[in-house]
């Protein structure tokens, strides 16, 4: 009686554990989007986009507040000319903002909430001429590139084994490439001749 009663425990603490494992968030997205969403409601997601040229990025998320969801956008970033991509959600007076920020070939990300108005942020981490790192805010969710030019976004989940879940990798364009001598001027959108610099020998 007690060795059938043991087994039934192990088996329902096993079916216990499956349940819980099988409603923690997934990894997605499509050709542009790199996301993670929960797999019990899918309209809950958040990730980051990269627009059909390949040049701009932005964040974004779907976030749950008191039985209504709130669809977010941060603006374009262009990845030569760089800026910030956040969006704020409130929910019953508690303020959130996600964002991440580019800036000469470089990017990370941030989180800021009511109590941390100044912010998490993570480290800068290689974007353009080649990707290769990873930077995480607050420890709950991060961007990583690779050295092929592709990004992801990831968010850590806490309550179903502490792992990292993955949106998939979508490829980024640096620009165009300018022949040996030439630099790429965003703003004029030409690759121009690099300055000559000349000097004289002290006497």
């Amino acid at each position: 009686m007690l060795k059938q009663v043991s087994a039934r425990l192990i088996l329902c603490s096993f079916l216990i554990l499956v349940f819980l494992w099988g409603c923690g968030p997934t990894g997605g997205g499509n050709a542009y989007r790199s996301e993670v969403y929960d797999r019990q409601d899918s309209r809950y997601r958040g990730g980051i986009e990269v627009s059909s040229d390949g040049r701009s990025i932005r964040i974004y998320g779907n976030l749950y507040c008191y039985g209504n969801y709130q669809w977010h956008t941060g603006q374009w970033v262009n990845i030569q000319n760089g800026g910030v991509s956040e969006f704020t959600d409130w929910c019953n007076n508690w303020q959130k903002t996600y964002g991440l920020e580019i800036s000469g070939g470089q990017l990370r990300i941030y989180y800021k909430h009511s109590q941390n108005p100044s912010g998490f942020y993570g480290g800068w981490i290689p974007l353009c001429p080649r990707g290769g790192g990873i930077s995480t805010s607050a420890g709950s969710f991060r961007v990583e590139t690779n050295n092929a030019n592709n990004i992801r976004f990831c968010y850590y989940d806490y309550y179903n084994g502490g792992r990292w879940v993955c949106g998939n990798w979508v490829s980024y364009s640096c620009g165009p490439s300018c022949p040996s001598g030439y630099t790429y001027n965003p703003s004029r959108k030409i690759c121009e001749a690099d300055p000559i610099y000349s000097y004289s020998c002290p006497a």
